[in-house]
C-alpha cells in the first residue's frame, strides 16, 4: 500500500469517525428532544390531572354543601310547620275560650243563677242614690274640711291627717 492510500484509508476513517460522531450527536439531540417532547407531555397530563381533580373537588365540595344547606332548610321548615301547627292550635283555643267567656258572663246566665241558685230575687222597684261629696256639703262644721274643700276645688282628694278623719267622724255620725 502506498502511502497516497494510506492516507486515503486514514482520511476515510477519519471522515466516518467524524460522521459518525456527527450523526451520534444528531441523534442524542434527536433523543433529547424527543425525551423533552415526552417530559412535556408528561407534565402536561400530569397538569391536566390536577386541573381535573381540583375541578372534580371542588364540584363534590359544592354538592356536599348544597345537600347540608338542603338538610338544614328540610329542618328549619320541619320546625316551622310544628309551630304553625301549635299556634293555630292555640288561637282555635283562644277562640273557644272566648265562646266560653261570653256564655258565662253572660246576663241572662248570671240572673238565672242569681235567682234559682242563690235565691235572690228581683227587686220591684230600683232607686238610683245620688253621689254625694262630703267636702261639697255646706254642713261641714270643721274649718280644716272646708278649707281643704275650697283648696281642692269641690273635687274629691283622699285627705290625710287626723283632722280630716276627725270630720269625717263628725259627718258619719251627724247623718245618723
Amino acid at each position: 500500500m502506498s502511502s497516497y492510500a494510506q492516507a486515503s484509508k486514514t482520511s476515510q476513517q477519519t471522515a466516518k469517525k467524524y460522521i459518525t460522531q456527527q450523526q451520534s450527536k444528531v441523534g442524542k439531540a434527536r433523543i433529547k428532544s424527543v425525551a423533552q417532547d415526552e417530559i412535556r407531555a408528561r407534565e402536561q397530563i400530569h397538569k391536566s390531572r390536577k386541573l381535573f381533580v381540583g375541578s372534580l373537588a371542588i364540584i363534590l365540595a359544592s354538592m356536599a354543601a348544597i345537600i347540608a344547606f338542603n338538610a338544614f332548610i328540610s329542618s328549619a321548615q320541619v320546625r316551622l310547620d310544628i309551630v304553625e301547627q301549635k299556634l293555630n292550635q292555640a288561637v282555635i283555643t283562644n277562640q273557644n275560650l272566648n265562646v266560653e267567656k261570653a256564655n258565662l258572663s253572660s246576663p241572662e246566665r248570671i240572673v238565672n243563677i242569681a235567682t234559682h241558685q242563690l235565691h235572690m230575687s228581683v227587686p220591684s222597684s230600683i232607686t238610683d242614690l245620688q253621689q254625694v261629696n262630703p267636702y261639697q256639703s255646706s254642713n261641714v262644721k270643721d274649718a280644716s274640711v272646708r278649707s281643704h274643700a275650697q283648696k281642692s276645688n269641690g273635687k274629691y282628694d283622699k285627705p290625710a291627717g287626723s283632722k280630716i278623719a276627725k270630720s269625717r267622724h263628725l259627718l258619719a255620725h251627724k247623718g245618723r
